[in-house]
């Protein structure tokens, strides 16, 4: 139990040094996560049956040979790439966003520092670079 303890403060720890952007990448990490498991039980657990199910009603067609039975082969063919890519964009964009989380927390943690800071110098060098970053993330 002690191991579970020492575990929770360290990731306490962990994320109130972070600060408020660190959650913000947990919250897009844990969807992303939950996105890739659920297309990785899509392709292992459910398309086999579903694609033995179409190549049955393929095959139980009287006609297989004419235009028409070409085209609703084609649309049976449609519905499994369908079924086969949802959510693939959403994980690509979420794993484009998760960097430019990590840079906004760098940012956002350099521009506290640089306001504690007790000299004049730190700051001012500080504040052109974050500026520019900062504009290009927020605008």
């Amino acid at each position: 139990m002690s191991f579970l303890v020492e575990a929770y403060i360290s990731i306490r720890a962990f994320f109130e040094s972070g600060g408020n952007v660190l959650w913000g990448i947990l919250v897009v990490t844990i969807l992303m996560w939950t996105l890739i498991i659920e297309r990785a039980w899509y392709f292992l657990l459910d398309m086999p049956g579903r694609l033995a199910e179409l190549e049955r009603q393929w095959r139980d067609r009287s006609d297989r040979t004419s235009w028409f039975a070409h085209r609703i082969r084609d649309g049976m063919v449609s519905t499994v790439v369908i079924e086969a890519n949802r959510n693939i964009l959403l994980i690509k964009a979420l794993m484009s966003v998760l960097p430019l989380l990590g840079l906004l927390g760098t940012v956002t943690g350099i521009s506290l520092v640089g306001q504690k800071s007790e000299s004049p110098k730190c700051g001012g060098a500080l504040e052109r670079p974050l500026w520019d970053t900062e504009s290009t993330i927020c605008h």
